[in-house]
């Protein structure tokens, strides 16, 4: 198996990236994960657990001509990474192309993910037109829902 240095073969020629292939080896690839996003994503005494991480083995495994590997890292780290050019894929980067422009490409949504936020009714201000807002007990500018 060869390693596959993604930064070195940075190309639009798929040729070059295609190499070690055409060599008759496979692929080494590397996908970054959120290490601490539970239940999607998460480390667990060391172990790598959570919804996204099991679908991308499933799909690694019926990929051919790739090694794919999971490893998690903390999120800020990851994009720090994926910046630099120093790893080849994040997931799940959300789709915000203005504010992560060195994502050349997405893929398709790995599951729909929808965000709930559950409060006591003793946190929450009464509601006002522009909706409920939490209560802070410091009294500074208050988040709202």
């Amino acid at each position: 198996m060869s390693e596959y240095e993604i930064p070195f073969f940075n190309s639009a020629d798929p040729d070059v990236r295609l190499f070690p292939r055409l060599c008759g080896e496979n692929i080494a690839v590397t996908l970054y994960g959120d290490d601490s996003y539970p239940p999607y994503s998460f480390l667990n005494k060391g172990k790598i657990e959570g919804i996204y991480p099991h679908i991308m083995q499933q799909v690694a495994e019926r990929i051919e001509g790739y090694d794919i590997k999971i490893t998690l890292l903390p999120w800020k780290r990851a994009l720090r990474l994926a910046k630099k050019g120093q790893i080849f894929a994040v997931f799940p980067p959300y789709y915000l192309p203005d504010r992560r422009p060195y994502f050349s490409e997405y893929s398709v949504p790995i599951l729909p993910e929808e965000t709930i936020a559950y409060c006591a009714k003793s946190i929450l201000i009464p509601r006002v037109p522009a909706g409920p807002r939490l209560l802070r007990p410091d009294n500074r500018q208050q988040p709202r829902l």
